[in-house]
């Protein structure tokens, strides 16, 4: 463990000591450590925010790019990137790392700094924004009410009306599956992680 998230992890100690009632959440030790580490990092003060990005989302690319970035130079190399792909889970080939490199690699020096590396990931946010956007239009479509829930008898009669190719008995499956602890309702994130839209409106 590096001496950033020792420091973090004692500070959230001494706190809980200090109060048995105080819980620290794990985004909350999860942003005070990306904290220690872009500060840790001395070129990160340097790197403006883009507008389009949010303060968390711009924290977390700094923080991916400080880890893959072993020797803390301020740019990437092909070994360093395939090297922290695989420790964060991936294995990309060689032929997609190539063809990441060649996007991202916008001067041609045969590394990627971190002005390039923020580029391509601020896009990547961008089109997440836009997926999210979609997922909340869809679900608004069943959400008639307009109170962020979606009730059984609701959700069967949405689906299955004007002569739909969706039978009772899948839609409720379909509630079933989504609404795994019981709540009698489906909220957005049930809605998102239960791929109910891709399935809805594929």
């Amino acid at each position: 463990m590096s001496n950033e998230e020792s420091s973090v992890e004692e500070s959230v100690t001494l706190e809980r000591d200090s109060s048995s009632e105080t819980v620290i959440s794990p985004d909350v030790l999860r942003k005070e450590r990306q904290r220690l580490v872009i500060k840790a990092t001395p070129y990160t003060s340097q790197i403006r925010k883009p507008k389009c990005l949010t303060d968390d989302q711009f924290a977390d690319i700094l923080y991916t790019f400080t880890l893959l970035d072993a020797n803390k130079d301020g740019r990437l190399s092909r070994h360093e990137l395939k090297k922290g792909a695989f420790l964060m889970g991936m294995n990309p080939t060689d032929s997609e790392l190539r063809a990441w490199w060649k996007v991202t690699d916008k001067n041609n020096d045969g590394f990627i700094d971190v002005y390039e590396y923020l580029d391509v990931m601020k896009s990547n946010f961008n089109t997440l924004d836009i997926e999210k956007e979609r997922l909340m239009t869809a679900f608004r479509v069943i959400d008639k009410k307009g109170d962020g829930r979606i009730l059984k008898k609701d959700f069967i009669s949405i689906l299955t009306c004007n002569n739909s190719c969706i039978t009772r008995e899948e839609a409720d499956k379909m509630f079933t599956e989504a609404d795994s602890l019981g709540k009698g309702y489906i909220g957005y994130e049930d809605f998102v992680e239960s791929k109910l839209c891709s399935s809805i409106f594929q």
